[in-house]
């Protein structure tokens, strides 16, 4: 499956695809966002945002996958994708979605090293998201293996 990178006269393709998965986003600055298509449809998208030009972390966000396409691995060669191309990675997820990160070789951020692993801004939002979603997990991926203890 063909990876494209979206380019300014694609968001708002790429806006209805997430419309119709009942996926609210929104580019949220220093935007790159990754679609793949199938007969000329979007059956699966993500954004990677760096937020501002100082922040050193690129936050996954917006990983949506057709609901016809899932379970083919298209989530995870997105998540490879993005790995290869955006480091530090950065995203956070339910729960139910830990084993997508896992497997993908991303790390658990345990709550107790949050602050140190993330940077400012992302910790903020952080702590502003899981005020809404109890149960909200941070997930890291680097070019180095070296980072705090992790749960697995």
């Amino acid at each position: 499956m063909k990876i494209t990178l979206a380019n300014k006269t694609n968001r708002k393709k790429i806006r209805q695809f997430y419309k119709c998965q009942r996926y609210s986003v929104r580019f949220m600055g220093l935007d790159n966002c990754y679609y793949i298509e199938k007969n000329n449809l979007i059956i699966a998208s993500v954004i990677i945002s760096k937020i501002n030009k100082t922040n050193n972390q690129h936050f996954l966000h917006a990983l949506a996958v057709d609901v016809n396409y899932q379970g083919q691995g298209i989530a995870t060669l997105l998540l490879q994708h993005v790995q290869k191309n955006h480091q530090p990675l950065v995203c956070f997820a339910a729960q139910e979605l830990s084993y997508l990160y896992l497997q993908s070789n991303m790390k658990e951020i345990q709550s107790n090293y949050l602050e140190a692993q993330l940077n400012d801004i992302l910790f903020s939002r952080f702590i502003q998201y899981k005020r809404n979603k109890k149960f909200l997990k941070a997930f890291i991926s680097t070019q180095h293996d070296v980072i705090h203890p992790v749960t697995t």
